[in-house]
């Protein structure tokens, strides 16, 4: 019988808001200017660099979901 552990399924972080965090002003915010960017169904450059500025702004956040759109909308500019 083996009785070597058995790994652990990695678990993805936490990217999307939760009831708590919504009662901070910066994850409204960020809620706000996501639905204002996404509205027409398409990102324009102007909107990515204005999302861009204010995750840069706002990166010292505790909010995951700030990092976490650091990191796709960095991916996006270098394509």
């Amino acid at each position: 019988m083996d009785s070597s552990p058995v790994p652990k399924p990695q678990t993805k972080a936490r990217t999307s808001l939760t009831k708590r965090q919504l009662e901070d002003p910066v994850a409204l915010d960020l809620l706000a200017l996501l639905q204002s960017v996404t509205s027409d169904g398409k990102l324009l450059d102007a909107e990515i660099h204005s999302l861009k500025e204010w995750l840069e702004d706002h990166r010292v956040s505790p909010l995951p979901a700030i990092q976490h759109l650091i990191s796709k909308v960095e991916d996006v500019l270098h394509e």
